[in-house]
């Protein structure tokens, strides 16, 4: 059913056949058709109205906040393009919270760069990055307006990533933020306070990511342990 959505033979906001005509045409059971139905409203494929029945979404982005990847890449496999808008890169001192994620001392100059993300020139996310003076220098003169921070350390630099330390927490939009991201003051958003972390144990990154839900979804991935 999903592989008829993905070939076109429902078109966004069309509405599926029935539970009962879905089980005569793929020879299937109800069960087996409901949980496969749940399974795409779960991933936004589709959507329900009560009363009127269900329907192929407009399919969104989305992201997979548990994966350590650039929007652009998140996002190009689905055929959207990511563009950045450069708001400012300047040179800071280091606080005491800054210190402690980069693990330098307090009052060291790092390089903090903050950009908007833009799909279809809509504003998706507000991202300030934290990085060595010298590692910024170097992200100022290379394609920030088109390209992932992570793949251009990675591609440009040849620096290895490990791995990144989240926080995520729901917050409402500053008066900067909602500025930034079109929306009004006091919506409500996700922060996203990530670490990168090289091979060699040391912090590259401290971002602080500041995502609205109106263009583009969030998904997120955990799995149960076993004991």
């Amino acid at each position: 059913m999903q592989g008829a959505i993905e070939r076109g033979e429902y078109a966004p906001g069309s509405r599926l056949p029935s539970e009962h005509e879905l089980c005569a045409r793929y020879q299937v059971s109800r069960s087996t058709v409901r949980q496969a139905l749940n399974e795409m409203l779960r991933e936004g494929v589709i959507y329900k109205e009560h009363g009127r029945g269900t329907f192929v979404s407009d399919r969104r982005p989305f992201r997979d906040v548990s994966t350590l990847e650039g929007l652009s890449e998140a996002l190009s496999s689905q055929g959207h393009s990511v563009t950045n808008r450069l708001q400012s890169f300047r040179l800071v001192s280091a606080d005491a919270h800054l210190a402690l994620q980069m693990k330098v001392s307090e009052d060291t100059v790092l390089a903090e760069i903050a950009r908007v993300r833009l799909i279809k020139n809509k504003p998706v996310s507000y991202e300030v990055t934290f990085c060595s003076r010298e590692i910024g220098e170097r992200l100022l003169s290379a394609e920030l307006k088109s390209r992932d921070i992570l793949v251009i350390l990675e591609q440009d630099y040849e620096m290895l990533i490990s791995h990144a330390d989240m926080q995520l927490k729901a917050i409402r939009a500053s008066i900067e933020i909602a500025e930034m991201l079109e929306i009004p003051i006091d919506e409500p958003i996700m922060r996203i306070h990530r670490t990168v972390i090289a091979t060699d144990t040391t912090p590259v990154l401290y971002e602080q990511l500041f995502l609205h839900g109106e263009h583009l979804d969030y998904h997120m991935r955990v799995e149960r342990s076993r004991h």
